[in-house]
């Protein structure tokens, strides 16, 4: 099992959009890129011990969003769904 340490200088969801390349996350789109990023993050979040109301004010969602991202995302990784994969292996896992 990976070790995921906690990011504490700026917020999360902003550090890790950056190193997906979507640095402007939070207030973009949504389109495929955009909405599989915040997906990733989320699952990224919940796997490094975050919980779903944190993640959520992070993201300025609500946590049904958040919850419904995290599923979603954990899906794409079990078919192996290209765009998903690639976005995990950004996030270096």
């Amino acid at each position: 099992m990976t070790i995921i340490p906690k990011i504490t200088d700026m917020n999360e969801v902003e550090f890790l959009a950056t190193k997906l390349g979507c640095p402007d996350l939070i207030n973009a789109n949504r389109n495929q890129l955009n909405s599989a990023a915040r997906q990733a993050i989320s699952y990224y979040l919940k796997k490094a011990g975050y919980n779903e109301r944190d993640i959520a004010k992070m993201q300025r969602k609500s946590r049904a969003t958040i919850y419904h991202q995290i599923k979603t995302f954990g899906e794409f990784l079990q078919v192996k769904d290209p765009l998903a994969v690639k976005l995990w292996k950004k996030l270096g896992m």
